[in-house]
């Protein structure tokens, strides 16, 4: 945050951002602990 400080003069904004993604595989060979996970993480997780 110093470095930016410095180098831009102030923050306008800051973004805590965090997500997860299903494994890289075609939506109808997903296991279903993979899909909840995402679900959970991305959804219930802003919910919360």
């Amino acid at each position: 945050m110093d470095m930016t400080i410095e180098w831009l003069g102030h923050i306008d904004v800051l973004i805590n951002n965090a997500g997860a993604g299903p494994a890289r595989l075609p939506v109808h060979e997903l296991p279903v602990e993979a899909w909840d996970h995402a679900v959970n993480v991305n959804l219930r997780g802003l919910f919360l």
